[in-house]
């Protein structure tokens, strides 16, 4: 737990101690208290990517999504959901491919 952090998380690691979980808060302005729930970094099979899942409860939005371990940018799979409207896609369309990565890394169909 690292209460006194800019952004105050908690983490949760491996049994071996080499991955982690949090759940930390975060926010534009100090009034803010966003929440943000990240599973622990993951390879996929067909890839080099490191990658973990997050869930962010920010203000008046909802994201899950799966994103680059390092720059945290949406790959593959994506729900976002706000005031005005629901998305459920791709978290970037040049990242529809089944490994996860942009063209022309992609494998043929």
């Amino acid at each position: 737990m690292e209460p006194n952090a800019v952004y105050p998380y908690i983490y949760w690691a491996s049994v071996d101690g080499t991955n982690q979980a949090y759940i930390n808060v975060s926010g534009s302005s100090p009034s803010d208290a966003n929440i943000g729930i990240n599973s622990g970094t993951f390879t996929y099979a067909d890839d080099s990517g490191v990658y973990r899942w997050r869930t962010f409860f920010g203000n008046d939005f909802f994201a899950t999504e799966r994103i680059t371990a390092r720059g945290a940018k949406p790959v593959g799979g994506r729900l976002f959901l706000s005031k005005n409207s629901a998305q459920l896609g791709p978290g970037r369309m040049e990242a529809a491919c089944r490994c996860g990565r942009a063209p022309p890394h992609c494998p043929a169909a």
